[in-house]
Parts: C-alpha cells; sequence; structure tokens
C-alpha cells in the first residue's frame, strides 16, 4: 500500500494523503491507483460465483456491462477488483479470468487481483458488488451499491454520480449501502457469518393454538420469518397445489431444524385476519407446515420489522442477526406459473445454510399485497 500527497483545492488538503494500491491484472501487469490520477475512476469490487454480480451482468438488462461500456467510452477508467483469498469462495485463478469475464459479459478498463485483501480492506469494500468513485485529484468521492431502491421506485446511485460529477455539478450521493456476497479475505473461514447483520428486535406473540412464543426462545437456531395473508394472491402463488413451493420450503427448514414462523399483521376486519380456528384450517386445508402460526392484529411487530409486503421475508441467524430481509423471489407477479421458474431466495438461504456458507443473497425488494395493519 502507497500513500502519497496529492494536490487539492486548499493547502490542507494539499497535505492530505490520498488511498494508493498497486495490484496485478490478469495478465500479470502491475496497475496502481495513482497512474490514473487526473481521471475519474470507478473501483468495482467484483465476485464471479456471487448471485448479484451475475444478476448485474445478466441479459437483458445487462446493467452493469452497460455502464462499463458507457463510462470507458467518455474516459472514465473502470477497475474490477477480486477480493476474496485463495481457498475462499469467489477467488479467482489468474488463468480463468478471461473465460469468466467473457461469460460474464465484462469490460472493465482492468481486471485486477487482490488475494491478500489490501486494496478492498483500504477501501472498506465489504461485499461484491460494491463500487467506490475516484474524483481525478484521487478523492473517494462515492461508496456503496451502483443501484438501490428508494421509495419503491430503482435509483442508480452510480450513474447519477458519474453523471453528476463529469459535467462539474454537485455529486448528490457519497454513500449508499450495498448489498451482496461477503468478501471473503484472507484468514477468514468461509463459515456463515456471525453478527455481520442488523439485530432481530425481540417480540411476544400468541400462536394458532394458544401458546406464547418469543423469538428470543429460539436462539441458537437459525429462524425464518414469513409475513403472511391467506387471502392475498401473491402468497396463494407460493402454496398453489400446482408446485407447493412454499411447503416445501416448510419441510426442508423442519429437516434441517430450522425455525419458521408465520406472522399475520392484519387487523381484526381487514383481509387476511384470521381467528386461531380459521388459520389453523387452512395451514391444514394448504398441507402448510410451518413451526407455528402467528397473530399480530395490532401490527406493532410487523412495523417494527419494516414488513410492507406479503410475503416478506426474514432469514435470522443463531446469533439474532438479520441475514436476509426482502421478496421471496426474482418473478414479480401473483402467477404460480411463475412460481417454478423464479429464483427463491429463501430455498437459496437454505442451501447456504445446509452448506455451513455465508447466505448468496442479503437482501430483495419486497412484493405483494401492503400489509393490512
Amino acid at each position: 500500500l502507497l500513500l502519497g500527497g496529492i494536490a487539492d483545492q486548499s493547502a490542507a488538503e494539499e497535505q492530505k494523503p490520498k488511498l494508493d494500491f498497486a495490484l496485478r491484472d490478469m495478465n500479470g501487469v502491475a496497475h496502481r491507483l495513482s497512474q490514473y490520477r487526473g481521471k475519474w475512476v470507478v473501483l468495482e469490487w467484483i465476485g464471479f460465483d456471487c448471485e448479484p454480480v451475475n444478476e448485474a451482468y445478466r441479459a437483458p438488462a445487462r446493467k452493469l456491462s452497460a455502464l462499463q461500456q458507457t463510462w470507458r467510452g467518455k474516459g472514465v477508467v473502470w477497475l474490477s477488483i477480486n477480493s476474496n483469498a485463495a481457498g475462499q469462495r469467489g477467488y479467482l485463478e489468474p488463468a480463468k479470468c478471461k473465460a469468466a469475464l467473457a461469460k460474464l459479459g465484462a469490460n472493465p478498463t482492468a481486471l485486477l487481483l487482490d488475494p491478500t485483501g489490501v486494496a478492498g480492506k483500504t477501501f472498506g469494500a465489504q461485499v461484491t458488488p460494491e463500487v467506490r468513485v475516484i474524483s481525478p485529484r484521487g478523492d473517494v468521492v462515492y461508496g456503496g451499491g451502483f443501484e438501490g431502491v428508494a421509495a419503491g421506485t430503482t435509483v442508480r446511485y452510480l450513474e447519477t454520480v458519474l453523471t453528476a460529477a463529469t459535467s462539474g455539478r454537485a455529486i448528490p450521493y457519497t454513500g449508499q449501502s450495498a448489498r451482496g456476497c461477503r468478501i471473503l479475505y484472507q484468514a477468514e473461514k468461509p463459515v456463515v457469518p456471525v453478527a455481520t447483520g442488523p439485530k432481530a428486535q425481540d417480540f411476544r406473540l400468541t400462536d394458532s393454538n394458544g401458546v406464547v412464543r418469543r423469538l428470543s426462545d429460539y436462539r441458537g437456531k437459525w429462524v425464518i420469518l414469513e409475513w403472511i395473508n391467506f387471502d392475498c394472491p401473491y402468497v396463494q402463488k407460493q402454496y398453489d397445489r400446482s408446485h407447493r413451493s412454499m411447503q416445501k420450503l416448510h419441510a426442508r427448514s423442519k429437516r434441517l431444524g430450522i425455525v419458521w414462523l408465520c406472522i399475520c399483521s392484519s387487523a381484526p376486519g381487514k383481509q387476511g385476519y384470521m381467528s386461531p380456528a380459521q388459520a389453523n384450517a387452512r395451514l391444514r386445508l394448504w398441507g402448510a407446515s410451518p413451526t407455528a402460526y402467528l397473530h399480530d392484529p395490532s401490527g406493532a411487530v410487523g412495523k417494527a420489522y419494516g414488513s410492507t409486503h406479503t410475503p416478506h421475508m426474514r432469514v435470522i441467524s443463531p446469533q439474532g442477526t438479520i441475514e436476509f430481509a426482502g421478496g421471496i423471489d426474482n418473478i414479480v407477479s401473483g402467477r404460480a406459473a411463475d412460481v417454478p421458474r423464479s429464483k427463491n431466495y429463501v430455498r437459496m438461504a437454505l442451501e447456504d445454510i445446509e452448506a455451513k456458507r455465508p447466505l448468496r443473497v442479503r437482501s430483495a425488494k419486497p412484493y405483494g399485497c401492503t400489509v393490512k395493519y
């Protein structure tokens, strides 16, 4: 790691060291960040077996590929960086880089290999995909996700920052949260993460059999929370008898010793609200087997967790941290026929838990019926 003073707008800034690194690309050529001083630079942390990365490059949108092509054409340097250590999930051998880039359809200025993690740790990169925008003076002007969701709308943070920066306008964002696969740095073990997400708030609710249940009762176990409304077509889509997707997830969770709690936050008199007897009857009718069906008629627990739709999922670690939050899959529809071809994030979480590896996907945009508080 090299640090050097770069001229800036003031004498104080002139003495301020700029972050730098020296890494080799997939062809063995050395690159220093400082060699691109005078140009706008995008640093993109990338993991080739990370689903959020693949999704960002996948057709038809090819979001990151399109950004690379557009901004490289405007003189922006784009450096993709792989900081996963040798032997860890996501590590990429130099000999396989060319094929991996071709498979993604990626075309950065260079793909840099950072197996010791020095560049990733210096810039505080935690997940893939994650980006930093470096000004011509060498300052980090933006860090975080390349896009995100605000007020239900996709916001293209990276594109907005680059457009503003290269046109001389004020940069509207300095940082946004990044979602993706955790970078496994050198000396870390590929195990289920401990305390990597926000702490799950404890609650106390009564189930459909009159048993009082607390989330804290299950500390030491994985827990899945499913916000449910049996009258919602988006929920019915997941339970449809043509595929019984949710029922299969219930059964698999039980085999793995995972606690599955359905929570109904519908208020009395509103869609989805059911008496305990009605809820049990519907569970039997659909062949569903969660650990428990919990009643939250005041909506206190749903609101505390920010649950907005049904189904809205949470996966909570044995340490009590939320490791996944969001929609159950990637196809926004109420059609049961779409379920078998969808990417089910909870199923992926169960696969990761069983394999004792970090969850590949940490968040997804929720969709469905709004919770009837």
